[in-house]
């Protein structure tokens, strides 16, 4: 395990910073690429491990893939070629689930076993499982059932039609099904069960499908979802909102001024809500064309929020929290368990390393504002606990 300490800057924190590509966007542009029956140029592509994995796993799989820097060449004319082999995911739980229906659709007598680490195999799958299954999917648990290992048989093209899945533990779930639409045989009906828990994460891939040419229609029931593949040859990422989360968190407890660029303020991404949240506690909030700014205030103040529609962002608004005067709920967060680690748990037992109060029930963190102090933090191999906790860094030694 890697320790590093994190000193703090002169204060207040002035800067501007260009965000490298959305995770979440790139993955959804990469199931669509792999898809086409012509090449597709992705810019701005992000560099992360989980990236790294997906472009492993479609190389793999016998889709060309063509990479320079951020920019990534897809070829999936050629369809997919895998025999027999096993894609180890790591902690990728994105890159899993996207995975999961393109393996069902592979060219019949094809195996693919899909894995992952040790919390890997312990979060959730089986929703997700179900529903392809009810479309034709040859999915086998080889460990324990409802989650990872799986061992995925081709079976050339799924049937399409009616779905019914429950987003309840995952949106991605849901954004799974919809994305595989060209995989089908028939254009699909994506039926919902119950409310999604992070529906700005659906909204996003509707987005992105629908600038990559596809069909997809709100209805009375969820989705419908043409079988008809990606039209477009091009694709330009949009900035990484969830990781732009941590810069105006460092402008909100510091009292400084950071301008975030690429990033639409009008992006589909849920995680840009993330400057609402900071200017109800008092912070000031600039917008301009492709950038955000925030500007910290001399006194945070607590607040009452529902980040159900960016629960990738409630860690950082739990340490920006710690120094706010009151107490801040932060609601909506019940997938967050079942994400890389439990992050409700993680950051209660976390903040109190600092000297902070806080707790957590089914679906809330609870924090009571103070001076934090100097601690020595668990990540719990979470990327972000790891760059929520080093806003700490921005004010205490």
């Amino acid at each position: 395990m890697t320790t590093r300490r994190i000193r703090p800057p002169v204060q207040p924190v002035h800067a501007t910073v260009r965000l490298p590509g959305s995770k979440s966007d790139t993955h959804r542009a990469l199931v669509l690429a792999a898809a086409c029956a012509h090449p597709v140029q992705l810019t701005g592509v992000s560099e992360s491990r989980d990236t790294e994995l997906f472009l492993l796993a479609l190389r793999e799989l016998g889709v060309a893939v063509d990479q320079t820097g951020e920019t990534v060449v897809v070829d999936g004319s050629a369809g997919i070629s895998v025999i027999d082999t096993t894609l180890d995911l790591e902690l990728a739980g994105t890159t899993y689930r996207f995975l999961l229906p393109i393996c069902a659709a592979a060219p019949v007598g094809a195996s693919v076993v899909l894995t992952g680490n040790a919390r890997m195999q312990e979060r959730p799958i089986g929703a997700l499982v179900d529903a392809l299954r009810s479309l034709r999917a040859d999915i086998e648990y080889l460990g324990t059932d409802g989650c990872p290992p799986v061992r995925v048989r081709g079976r050339g093209r799924l049937s399409g039609g009616p779905v019914q899945i429950s987003g309840q533990v995952s949106s991605q779930f849901v954004s799974a099904l919809m994305l595989s639409a060209s995989r089908c045989a028939a254009p699909l009906e994506v039926i919902l069960e119950g409310a999604i828990p992070s529906q700005s994460y659906v909204d996003l891939t509707a987005s992105v499908m629908k600038r990559a040419g596809v069909e997809v229609r709100r209805t009375a029931a969820g989705y419908w979802v043409s079988n008809v593949p990606a039209t477009y040859t091009g694709y330009r990422i949009d900035g990484d909102g969830s990781g732009a989360s941590y810069f105006w968190g460092v402008a909100a407890i510091t009292g400084g001024t950071v301008r975030v660029e690429n990033i639409a303020a009008d992006s589909a991404q849920g995680d840009v809500q993330f400057v609402d949240a900071l200017e109800s506690m008092g912070c000031r909030i600039r917008r301009g064309e492709g950038w955000i700014e925030v500007e910290g205030p001399g006194t945070l103040r607590a607040v009452d929020v529902n980040f159900m529609a960016l629960p990738d962002t409630a860690q950082t608004l739990a340490v920006v929290a710690a120094f706010a005067v009151g107490t801040t709920r932060i609601r909506g967060l019940e997938t967050l368990p079942f994400k890389e680690t439990d992050r409700l748990a993680a950051m209660v037992t976390e903040l109190s390393r600092a000297g902070i109060v806080a707790r957590a029930d089914a679906d809330s963190l609870t924090i009571v504002g103070g001076t934090p102090t100097g601690a020595r933090f668990e990540t719990y191999g979470d990327h972000r606990m790891a760059m929520a906790l080093a806003l700490f860094g921005a004010r205490i030694s």
